[in-house]
């Protein structure tokens, strides 16, 4: 998702701005930074789902991975991938705003 990878090079927190995606919180949140493959990474993404167990077992869920890109998830692959092309919709809103 490129537009998501503008985000994640940045360490930035994606801002809800759909109503599809408000639903989700005021932002799609931003983990603390982890080498790549490393357990900490792993661990940090965990925290991050773990800490918003409620909401991910009703509707897709994701978060940026500074300076990797983004993880999703959901109940089916659909609703993961559903999940990725809102958050990179939201992206494109936020980048393209400063525009109008």
């Amino acid at each position: 998702p490129q537009f998501c990878m503008v985000f994640a090079s940045q360490s930035k927190p994606i801002k809800t701005v759909t109503e599809a995606t408000i639903k989700r919180g005021e932002y799609f949140g931003v983990i603390d930074p982890a080498p790549a493959y490393s357990k900490e990474l792993a661990y940090s993404v965990l925290k991050y789902f773990e800490d918003r167990r409620e909401l991910a077992e009703k509707i897709g869920l994701g978060c940026i991975m500074p300076m990797h890109g983004v993880v999703v998830s959901g109940d089916c692959l659909m609703s993961a991938f559903s999940c990725l092309e809102r958050m990179e919709t939201d992206a494109i809103c936020n980048i393209f705003k400063k525009f109008i």
